[in-house]
């Protein structure tokens, strides 16, 4: 009945036809909101993005002074049930940030800061039952944020995103945005630094020089910087970054040292900054769900 005529209706009629309208306009709502609310979720756990194209800063390099806050700690800790006795793990790394947007920040690190290949593996019997998956990046300022979301790379290099709330943090203060190093011509005998959170020390600057590039090799897709500059546990993650007219560019992801001194290793940045990375809550759900995509093969 078209509403032209509801002047013709009894007013129990038109009450009712009313009632049934909006019954109506609240369930197309919630329909709505529901179709929001799962397209969201999917966009946390699963959606591959490429995050910070063209976000990070080339305008400009940073200072001796700046490097003091160009690279923050990662601290991060899991539990997984067992029948006897929890398995729990706890270690350090370093990141820094690349991205800034929408009251977010976005910082770069290495995958296996994340802990989740051990984490993949804590129980021999079946899929790990995780009790508790917590990452916290203390900045170089001593600040504190939880991580809101890790992404991993979708291929094959030991890279990974973090994502957390940018409220009460300041830039210049608190940390930099990395300037990209992308318009330098890097050779051998370059100047570079090394900033990171080796053994859970902040702040830690080790200085050397570039010993080699390494072009992809065969069946690889990324470049890396050899450096003589010391690199330790809890480096992985922090940024290498060369000196070019007294201010420093990032360059590379500290990743990885052999077993001789001095042979320490960084994934090209614009490598990373090329890829694709697959988004993840930073909880007990998200680490299983990263387990299963890229852990299970």
């Amino acid at each position: 009945m078209d509403i032209q005529s509801e002047g013709n209706l009894k007013p129990e009629e038109v009450a009712k036809t009313l009632r049934v309208r909006s019954i109506i306009v609240i369930v197309l709502l919630l329909v709505a909101v529901s179709a929001m609310f799962i397209f969201l979720r999917q966009a946390d756990e699963g959606s591959l993005d490429t995050p910070f194209s063209g976000s990070v800063s080339a305008s400009r390099g940073l200072s001796l002074a700046d490097l003091k806050i160009a690279s923050h700690m990662l601290i991060s800790e899991w539990t997984e049930k067992d029948v006897m006795s929890n398995d729990t793990n706890s270690w350090t790394g370093s990141a820094g940030v690349i991205s800034v947007k929408d009251d977010r920040i976005v910082l770069i690190t290495n995958s296996h800061c994340l802990g989740l290949a051990e984490l993949a593996v804590s129980d021999d019997m079946s899929e790990p039952d995780i009790l508790a998956y917590d990452l916290v990046v203390e900045f170089a300022s001593g600040k504190t944020a939880s991580v809101l979301r890790f992404a991993e790379q979708d291929g094959e290099l030991d890279i990974a995103l973090l994502e957390v709330g940018a409220r009460g943090l300041q830039e210049q203060v608190d940390y930099v945005i990395l300037p990209s190093g992308k318009e330098l011509s890097i050779s051998e005998g370059a100047d570079v630094v090394a900033v990171g959170a080796p053994h859970g020390l902040k702040n830690t600057h080790t200085f050397g020089k570039v010993s080699a590039v390494r072009n992809p090799e065969p069946g690889k897709k990324y470049r890396i910087y050899q450096t003589d500059a010391a690199i330790n546990p809890g480096n992985s993650g922090g940024p290498l970054l060369v000196e070019a007219k007294g201010s420093y560019h990032w360059i590379g992801v500290n990743t990885f040292i052999l077993g001789s001194d001095n042979l320490a290793f960084a994934i090209d940045a614009q490598d990373a900054m090329r890829s694709d990375y697959v988004w993840f809550t930073a909880d007990p759900k998200g680490a299983q769900e990263a387990i299963k995509r890229f852990y299970r093969k």
